[in-house]
């Protein structure tokens, strides 16, 4: 087992075109089976060493006697040790977030910490082919893409500091190296509880496995092995896709949407340049990303490819799956789609899926107003000009309010609904409830950077 640990350890460093000599890496111990065999592991390899220890206070005996174990294996072997309290429970609901999330974040970033202040390479976690196999299993009954059967990963690759040395040896070989070599590890007693997903697992759905397949665990592993294999040709395509049906600047959506380059003129006399020319000004401080529905659906697995794209602002695989469902159902072409993110949202309208920053600012702001005696002068962001009588009292810069109606430049129709009337303008949908609005004598006298009201023409 020692030879093929170090094998691994030696496969990781040549990925990173480290030597032992110069890598470093931080041992994370938790006092269980799988920690300290990577523990005892690691001593053994020529690479320098420091372990961490997080005592959680959620087993308060337990715990103790944890840390106490770790800290004497440390002092017998010489190894420098860094420990760490935390008060979970109060960290879980401070933030809204599980027991189980709160332990992770917590020690995930403590250890990152340590491992920059003692300029190591690495940090090292006990993850082992039963955890691989029961991670592929978790994802696959809650719902996953196909990087969540993946697996693990035994090093984090160019992005990440996490290896998993033990990915490859399962439990059991685990625990036989440990009674054999006489190292003393803890049991947490909560894994014999199946309150815990991964625990109901592990106890009860793996040992029904093995009954018709005593491998299953090696099966698994070769499974998620396999699957990583596609991922990796995928990643190769991924560029080239990508970057064929992904629009990434506002300028170029505008030239795709609106058929017309970005162009802002002093003077912009057709409504549809002026339209563009706003909606390029008023996106492109929220805009995050675009993608032609026509094209994304001229290739093949689209909803693979549409998976990728759109969970990097944080959907998930049922929301991309609801998106798909949208997009084949063609329900943007009868009312646009629309769908929240944690730091986005998603438009579906007009063959375009847009993908805006949420926190959209009101744009009255960006409208200077210029008395020029007998009328007004407004300006959205010092373009667009538009020139309307006065009133008989002041102007004010608002947002639409339920109920508005506008009467537009040169028509002779009576009012309308300005939800209608910028609907009918294909005001971008995450324009409409933020659009500016300059009104005298409680009546709509212009929508800023596109068009006066007739009744305030001059």
């Amino acid at each position: 087992m020692l030879y093929k640990f170090r094998k691994n350890i030696e496969r990781i460093l040549a990925s990173q075109s480290l030597s032992g000599s110069e890598a470093g890496i931080l041992v994370c111990v938790s006092g269980g089976p799988d920690s300290m065999a990577l523990l005892d592991l690691m001593r053994q390899c020529p690479v320098k060493i420091a372990a961490a220890h997080v005592n959680f206070h959620l087993r308060p005996e337990e715990c103790d006697n944890d840390q106490k174990l770790v800290e004497d294996y440390c002092n017998l072997h010489r190894i420098e040790l860094h420990v760490k309290h935390f008060n979970t429970m109060e960290y879980a609901r401070d933030n809204g977030v599980s027991v189980e999330m709160a332990a992770r974040e917590l020690r995930y970033s403590w250890f990152e910490e340590i491992r920059r202040s003692l300029g190591l390479a690495f940090i090292a976690v006990a993850h082992n082919a039963n955890d691989n196999a029961e991670t592929l299993l978790l994802n696959l009954t809650r719902g996953t893409g196909l990087r969540g059967i993946c697996g693990m990963k035994g090093n984090g690759g160019s992005c990440s500091r996490i290896i998993r040395p033990l990915l490859g040896i399962e439990r059991k070989s685990i625990i036989d190296y440990l009674n054999n070599h006489g190292v003393n590890y803890a049991v947490d007693s909560t894994n014999a509880s199946n309150d815990y997903k991964r625990n109901k697992l592990r106890n009860s759905v793996f040992p029904l496995l093995k009954e018709m397949n005593s491998s299953i665990i090696a099966t698994m592993n070769s499974n998620a092995a396999n699957f990583n294999a596609a991922m990796e040709v995928l990643d190769g395509l991924r560029p080239h896709i990508l970057e064929k049906i992904c629009i990434n600047s506002p300028e170029e959506y505008i030239r795709r949407a609106y058929c017309t380059d970005v162009s802002v003129p002093t003077e912009c006399h057709t409504r549809s340049r002026r339209i563009a020319s706003f909606t390029y000004l008023a996106l492109k401080d929220i805009f995050a990303g675009a993608m032609d529905i026509k094209e994304l659906r001229g290739e093949k697995g689209w909803k693979f490819w549409l998976h990728e794209w759109i969970s990097g602002f944080g959907a998930n695989p049922a929301q991309t799956a609801e998106l798909a469902a949208m997009i084949e159902s063609e329900q943007p072409k009868s009312a646009p789609g629309r769908m929240v993110f944690p730091e986005h949202i998603a438009i579906i309208e007009r063959g375009f899926i847009k993908i805006f920053k949420a926190a959209a600012s009101p744009l009255a702001s960006r409208v200077s107003i210029e008395d020029k005696g007998t009328h007004y002068r407004a300006t959205f962001q010092g373009s667009l000009p538009l020139e309307f009588r006065k009133g008989t009292s002041p102007y004010i810069i608002r947002t639409p309010h339920p109920g508005d109606s506008f009467t537009a430049f040169g028509r002779n129709s009576g009012r309308k609904s300005l939800s209608d009337y910028l609907t009918n303008l294909k005001i971008e949908t995450v324009l409409k409830n933020i659009m500016p609005l300059i009104c005298i004598n409680d009546e709509i006298a212009a929508i800023a950077g596109i068009e006066i009201s007739n009744k305030f023409r001059i």
